[in-house]
């Protein structure tokens, strides 16, 4: 995978759990740099096709080139039944829908919505720009896809918005058999005593993701009481990093070793005001047991659904967040009560087993 961002792991788990079902899974994605245009990963068939990365990758668009339209021959002589298309945002999307679903070269096509809001580029005219794009794009899928599906419950709400009406959810969800035991791998590692509270984040280092808003709030508290690890990359890392020498910084990490440093987290804090389907690191750290703090974002709501189940923040500020963890920080058995609640929760109702049982029941039908 490029990043270890939660649409990559979610068609990660769903391509697992399906190949695992006795399902034939291809994967049809955007070429990122080093990586093939075709290969057999862990079973599942990868086409990448190639692509202009605008924004720093995070908005591909096809080249129709030789190459492009050569690895296309190839997808069509693979007679797929259905085909999932993971969100509504990329040009891919739509071409998909189109290819699959108007050329009628698959027997189901649905669109699955990852997002509860409009993109964010930090400009009130590019914001704009972004809106008219998707609410276009959306136009031109509907055309040719007629099931939607979210994430979440948050997610079927957005779809609401473009005037489509979802048919049900396929959550997003944990591999159980991913835990681990919290076994002192970090903190041993880094030397960090049995006195301090261990708190982490885990994502993408992008602004909407709050980790600078976190980075302030832990500036201000006392250190010998509390230390926190940061696992992830982006665009603010190596700013991030210089600016603030107190925090551990792990850069990215494999998804095996983020378990375990959530194994071993008290306090995970996801601060975002990004449009989060279903945030995949909170349902993570809520399988390992941390305490959590974060906002409504998404699906969220649905995993934290009352005050006993981890804290949602309603002004997501700088105050805030050092307020919430000040609080923790006074009381550890609540840590501990809000961890072993959530744990259960995610653990019952949000697993990869229930999704694919629900997406293979769908294409059943």
């Amino acid at each position: 995978m490029p990043y270890l961002g939660g649409v990559e792991r979610y068609t990660y788990n769903l391509a697992k759990g399906l190949l695992k079902a006795g399902k034939k899974v291809i994967i049809i994605t955007s070429l990122m740099e080093n990586l093939s245009e075709k290969e057999v990963w862990e079973g599942m068939i990868i086409y990448r096709l190639p692509s202009f990365l605008f924004m720093k990758g995070r908005m591909p668009v096809l080249k129709w080139n030789k190459e492009c339209k050569s690895k296309i021959k190839e997808i069509e002589q693979e007679q797929l039944d259905g085909i999932i298309i993971n969100t509504h945002l990329y040009m891919l999307s739509y071409w998909g829908a189109y290819f699959f679903g108007g050329g009628k070269k698959a027997k189901k096509v649905i669109l699955l919505e990852h997002g509860t809001a409009h993109m964010n580029l930090n400009s009130v005219w590019l914001n704009q720009i972004g809106k008219i794009y998707e609410h276009v794009l959306m136009i031109g899928i509907k055309k040719y896809v007629s099931d939607f599906y979210g994430v979440s419950l948050a997610c079927n709400k957005w779809l609401e918005h473009f005037k489509v009406k979802a048919k049900g959810v396929f959550y997003n969800a944990v591999d159980l058999e991913e835990l681990k035991e919290g076994n002192p791998y970090y903190r041993k590692k880094l030397q960090i005593g049995k006195e301090k509270i261990l708190v982490s984040f885990v994502g993408r280092l992008i602004e909407e993701k709050g980790i600078r808003k976190l980075c302030k709030a832990f500036e201000i508290l006392d250190k010998t009481k509390v230390c926190l690890i940061v696992a992830g990359d982006g665009e603010l890392y190596l700013e991030l990093k210089q600016s603030y020498p107190d925090v551990i910084w792990l850069g990215a990490v494999e998804h095996k070793k983020v378990i375990q440093l959530l194994s071993e987290t008290d306090i995970y804090v996801l601060p975002t005001d990004y449009p989060e389907g279903f945030p995949t690191a909170t349902l993570e750290a809520a399988m390992c047991g941390c305490c959590i703090i974060t906002t409504c974002a998404g699906g969220t709501e649905e995993l934290i659904c009352d005050s006993s189940y981890g804290i949602l923040m309603k002004e997501n500020s700088i105050s805030e967040i050092k307020e919430e963890l000040e609080k923790l920080l006074k009381n550890p058995e609540k840590i501990r009560q809000m961890g072993e609640r959530v744990q259960i929760r995610v653990k019952s109702h949000f697993t990869w087993d229930v999704t694919i049982k629900r997406v293979i029941k769908e294409f059943n039908e």
